[in-house]
């Protein structure tokens, strides 16, 4: 077994040191259980679930840490780490995007009528998805950084409008306030969590 990075755990499936949340229901029990900040809906826990198992994750806990189970990385073996709700949910805004681009491609180059029809369905299926998770999206701690991101950036645009006056904004100051607000996208996209 050869394993590339350090984990909370490695265990074989089935084996009950971490608490697998493999089900709708074991998620609800988790939740009601655990009162984690974020609760998610039926239909929320529905779309997370899919998306790691069809990415060959599970997600479970032990001792009060929420973690995340690959089950790829090695034979007959789940590699536990931690991973907070809100990665959860930003790695599979992620993959629906990722699976978004995908279907739109198949959708317009397709090699039947039949593949057409298969790449619209799918294509539909992940819209309404998006939607869900745009929704989910708005309860990370990543929504929160780029809201205040963003009252920022709306804070130093308006200084600048004013400190220029409003009658003539010169090519100078429209250039400090892009700096300004190119540096301030890239320092959150630096960190890593951006869509």
């Amino acid at each position: 077994m050869t394993v590339e990075k350090e984990y909370v755990e490695i265990t074989e499936p089935g084996e009950k040191v971490v608490t697998e949340l493999s089900s709708k229901e074991a998620f609800v029990q988790y939740q009601t259980e655990h009162k984690p900040e974020i609760i998610l809906t039926d239909n929320e826990i529905e779309i997370i679930l899919g998306y790691m198992e069809g990415h060959d994750y599970v997600l479970g806990f032990k001792d009060g840490v929420f973690l995340r189970g690959d089950l790829a990385e090695s034979d007959n073996m789940i590699c536990w780490e931690e991973y907070s709700m809100d990665e959860v949910i930003d790695i599979v805004c992620e993959w629906n995007y990722e699976l978004l681009k995908e279907s739109e491609a198949k959708m317009k180059n397709p090699n039947t009528f039949v593949d057409y029809v298969s790449s619209k369905k799918w294509y539909d299926g992940l819209k309404s998805e998006e939607t869900a998770l745009d929704n989910l999206f708005k309860k990370t701690k990543y929504y929160a950084k780029i809201e205040e991101i963003a009252t920022n950036l709306a804070s130093i645009v308006s200084e600048n409008i004013l400190d220029a006056g409003s009658s003539d904004i010169s090519d100078e100051s429209v250039k400090k306030i892009v700096e300004e607000t190119v540096g301030q996208i890239q320092t959150f996209a630096d960190s890593g969590r951006s869509r």
